[in-house]
């Protein structure tokens, strides 16, 4: 068995439509004896790609975690239901920032309403992320600060996609935002592709909000070569072509004025 197991580059540990949930698929005592003949060694050393699908009951799902964290896995995805269990919390998470040294690729995608804050201070852990895609739009309590800490904080990014929705009251309106990111040092970030979809319902924008929202971004993340919509399909979308094309396109426009000395 371990010598096909050297052979597999994607794991993916999805719950097929015929399984019942409260069985598990494999017992976790062959895990035990698996490890223990492995005697510290991963089970797939050159396994690239992780696909985890969370269930009611975690203790089994995540089971095999210590065997299949290896350092070359560089794409890890996790959906499902109970990302905010404390397992997935406390324990895979923070995991993965010690195990997956060169993971570079990251999503999380779930429907549930209570994800814990400290879910998106792990991810602002994994430093070396250089793709990040957080699908969670009916998250209750996400950090609106979480973007410009993980401008800061995630210095190799280059695609960001994230569906998250903020309490309005939770927000600091653009101007502040702008006003305080004009103060602080230079960003450090090397996203270059953010994808956005504005759920906001009515949706409206001042033409001053338009050109501070474009003035904001190139400061957050200055090697932004383009805002894209969330997905294809919504580019016909209000949100996209009726809005955010326009904050794309003054970005993309906005004449930088290098000063100049004369002698």
């Amino acid at each position: 068995m371990f010598i096909y197991a050297k052979r597999v580059r994607v794991l993916n540990l999805q719950q097929g439509p015929n399984k019942s949930s409260s069985t598990p698929s494999v017992s976790p005592q062959t895990y035990i004896f698996i490890a223990t003949e492995l005697e510290g060694r991963p089970l797939f050393p050159a396994l690239q790609k992780i696909i985890m699908q969370t269930a009611p009951d975690l203790t089994d799902e995540f089971a095999p975690i210590p065997l299949i964290f290896t350092s070359s896995v560089q794409d890890v995805t996790f959906q499902g239901q109970d990302l905010s269990n404390g397992l997935s919390v406390h324990y895979c998470l923070p995991l993965v920032g010690e195990r997956l040294a060169s993971l570079r690729r990251l999503a999380l995608s779930s429907n549930e309403e209570d994800i814990e804050a400290s879910t998106f201070d792990a991810i602002l852990q994994l430093t070396n992320l250089e793709s990040l895609d957080i699908q969670l739009p009916q998250a209750k309590d996400p950090i609106p600060e979480f973007l410009a800490k993980a401008g800061r904080a995630l210095k190799k990014l280059s695609s960001l996609t994230i569906d998250l929705h903020f309490s309005s009251h939770e927000v600091p309106t653009v101007d502040v935002l702008l006003a305080k990111w004009k103060t602080c040092p230079p960003s450090q970030s090397t996203l270059r592709i953010l994808a956005i979809r504005d759920h906001r319902n009515p949706l409206s924008f001042t033409n001053r909000e338009y050109n501070d929202i474009a003035q904001l971004l190139d400061l957050m993340f200055p090697s932004l070569v383009s805002i894209k919509p969330y997905c294809e399909a919504d580019e016909d979308k209000p949100y996209w072509k009726d809005h955010w094309w326009f904050i794309e396109h003054l970005r993309l426009s906005t004449v930088h004025v290098l000063p100049l000395a004369f002698f």
